[in-house]
């Protein structure tokens, strides 16, 4: 039983992993089609819980980042400037190859800044789902750890009963300790890509940290 409930929870993190990978591919190609094509289009995981450790969504977290990404707010003043460069100047008399030049520039910057904001929320949208699926990892981790235990106790009894010998016990002792260190790894994995999303919304990870480990 306990072999078949962990197959399909690993089963249940593939999903969500394939979902996850769905939804970036899909929200990529939205960028490329017509504004009134995606209105027909929904995201897999919009109603999906967010992790309870981390109580900011996706779009919260992009938001959060625009505000502390140099990249983001170097291309962004770019942008504003040679928009407004092209206003004053089309304002102006001025010939039309100068006009055209600085409509060039204006839609370089503009492109650039969205280049810029598209890489920023695939960074929120990837931080949040890989956040979701260590969760996950981790949270599967503990129950297979407590199969460990049920079976370490198991042979132990075999082995009072001398059904198990001593060479079988130590061989399951062995996996049960590498259970616990695999769960060890998947909850340090957890904590540092928690701290990792923390810091890419401009948070302090340190202070963060220590909090947790109080």
């Amino acid at each position: 039983y306990y072999g078949e409930y962990l197959a399909y929870r690993n089963a249940e993190i593939a999903k969500m992993s394939a979902d996850y990978a769905y939804d970036n591919a899909l929200r990529r190609f939205m960028r490329r089609v017509h504004d009134s094509v995606p209105t027909e289009i929904e995201l897999i995981d919009t109603d999906v819980l967010l992790p309870g450790s981390l109580p900011y969504s996706a779009e919260q977290a992009f938001e959060r980042a625009k505000l502390i990404s140099s990249a983001f707010l170097r291309a962004a003043g770019n942008a504003d400037i040679q928009i407004r460069r092209y206003a004053v100047y089309s304002e102006l008399e001025t010939t039309a190859k100068t006009l055209r030049n600085l409509k060039t520039s204006e839609q370089a910057a503009i492109r650039g800044r969205t280049a810029q904001a598209n890489a920023l929320e695939d960074r929120a949208w990837a931080l949040i789902q890989q956040l979701h699926v260590l969760e996950s990892k981790a949270a599967v981790g503990s129950e297979q750890l407590r199969v460990a235990e049920l079976r370490w106790e198991e042979r132990k009894r075999g082995f009072s009963f001398g059904v198990v010998t001593e060479r079988q016990l130590r061989e399951h002792e062995l996996a049960r300790e590498g259970e616990i260190d695999t769960q060890k790894r998947k909850g340090y994995d957890l904590l540092t890509h928690y701290l990792r999303t923390i810091a890419f919304m401009g948070g302090d990870p340190l202070t963060e940290g220590d909090a947790l480990l109080r």
